[in-house]
């Protein structure tokens, strides 16, 4: 069950803007584009922002990513073929 902040919080995201998720206790998150606001029923939250990271690739391996596209670079050793972002979706 929500807290009064959290509920707070999730009406405060929607109403600037944000994308609402909700779930049925212990079900997956699925996005609702006009909430009920059933809070006695189902979970809501703002939905996760994706995890962004970049990754140097070389001729026969790649490195750990890197949270900015900059990091990366001032990382990149000499035989470093190319930089890729990569983008994860957050699903818990």
């Amino acid at each position: 069950m929500m807290t009064h902040d959290e509920i707070i919080a999730v009406v405060t995201a929607h109403r600037d803007g944000a994308e609402v998720e909700y779930q049925h206790y212990g079900g997956q998150w699925r996005f609702v584009n006009t909430p009920l606001w059933e809070f006695a029923g189902c979970n809501y939250r703002a939905k996760p922002e994706p995890i962004v990271r970049w990754v140097n690739i070389y001729p026969h391996s790649k490195s750990y990513g890197y949270e900015t596209k900059q990091a990366a670079d001032s990382s990149a050793g000499q035989s470093r073929i190319r930089c890729i972002k990569m983008v994860e979706e957050v699903q818990s």
